[in-house]
């Protein structure tokens, strides 16, 4: 990995802030075969992180991350 990048990830880790493309600070080849983006952006401003550590619904009876989901993630059409 590029020392660049390895900064950017600590800054990031460091100040609990990026505003972004989230799989640029990933590393998981299957995330990058079916996300072409997924906007930290629009994460944060909706509390996906807060909501998720915290978080007692049941997934079955809740939507709340597949539908901020869909508003912060670039499916790749290519997939299979």
């Amino acid at each position: 990995m590029a020392t660049g990048k390895i900064g950017l990830i600590l800054d990031a880790y460091v100040n609990e802030k990026f505003e972004g493309d989230l799989l640029f600070l990933l590393s998981t080849k299957a995330l990058f075969d079916y996300f072409t983006e997924v906007d930290n952006k629009v994460l944060n401003s909706n509390n996906f992180f807060e909501k998720l550590s915290t978080c007692r619904d049941k997934c079955s009876d809740c939507n709340y991350c597949k539908d901020l989901l869909k508003k912060a993630a670039k499916v790749n059409l290519e997939y299979e």
